[in-house]
C-alpha cells in the first residue's frame, strides 16, 4: 500500500509482515507481490514502488484480524448463541457501538 496511506490511516489487515523490506517467499507466481506489474493505464510506474520502505501494519495503531473461516467452525461459538449440551444457550446482553463516524 502507498505510504502516505500507510501512515495516516488505521489498517485492518489479514497480513502481517514486521520487517521493512519483506520478501515474497512463495513460489505460486500469483501470490509473489515482489514481482513488479506495470499497466499503461492502471498502474504506468508499477506498483512494487508503493510497499517499499515499511512493514505490512504498525502494531501501535493498526489490527491484525485473522483469516475468515467457513461459517460451520463458529457454528457452536456462545458468541453467536450457539448450541451446547442440553440446549440452546440464552443471549442476556446486546451491544451496539457507533464511533464519531465523519467527525474529525
Amino acid at each position: 500500500m502507498p505510504t502516505e496511506i500507510y501512515k495516516n490511516s488505521i489498517i485492518l489487515t489479514h497480513w502481517g509482515r514486521m520487517d521493512v523490506e519483506h520478501k515474497s517467499g512463495t513460489a505460486f507466481s500469483r501470490d509473489n507481490y515482489n514481482h513488479e506489474v506495470e499497466d499503461p493505464h492502471f498502474q504506468p510506474k508499477g506498483w512494487t514502488r508503493l510497499i517499499d520502505g515499511h512493514p505490512c501494519y504498525n502494531a501501535s495503531k493498526d489490527l491484525v484480524i485473522p483469516s475468515l473461516k467457513l461459517p460451520e467452525h463458529y457454528r457452536t461459538s456462545p458468541l453467536l448463541g450457539g448450541y451446547r449440551e442440553g440446549g440452546e444457550r440464552e443471549m442476556t446482553v446486546e451491544s451496539f457501538y457507533v464511533s464519531g463516524r465523519g467527525s474529525q
